[in-house]
């Protein structure tokens, strides 16, 4: 055993006695790279992710056509009473636009921005969802270089 992956698990542990939780909400047009790398990444490490879908059942198709059965409905998320160390949203900028125009999201993640919990977006979504709904005008952010995107 090495010293790197005794690290690896000491903080497996502590990840796991710790119980730290991540909601990835999705839509159709998300961008399934991004979903999937953040779900699995994040699971890997003992983190309990929620992933919840805007859309009516649980199947979300993504921007290249791929399907994910998300967790649970977006609805069903207690938005006043239900609180998460972390929101991460994926890209894909029809799943983006989706996620921009959701109010009960937008009231979670300032929300997680008001209680200096983490807030994190990949792709479009940092300037779609954050930048256009007013939840990053302190901070800097990187998002995908389009001109669409840069402001």
């Amino acid at each position: 055993e090495t010293t790197c992956s005794r690290g690896v698990k000491i903080i497996q542990n502590l990840l796991r006695t710790m119980s730290l939780t991540c909601l990835v909400p999705i839509a159709n047009g998300t961008e399934e790279i991004e979903a999937v790398c953040v779900i699995d990444v994040l699971r890997r490490a003992g983190i309990d992710v929620t992933v919840a879908t805007l859309e009516d059942d649980l199947e979300t198709t993504c921007s290249r056509g791929v399907v994910i059965k998300a967790d649970c409905l977006f609805s069903f998320i207690n938005v006043q009473n239900d609180v998460y160390d972390c929101i991460a949203l994926p890209g894909g900028l029809g799943g983006a636009k989706a996620l921009a125009s959701n109010k009960d999201l937008l009231s979670m993640i300032e929300k997680q921005k008001n209680e200096n919990r983490i807030f994190a977006a990949i792709c479009a979504s940092p300037s779609v969802v954050f930048a256009s709904n007013g939840l990053i005008d302190d901070r800097q952010a990187t998002c995908y270089p389009a001109n669409q995107f840069i402001g």
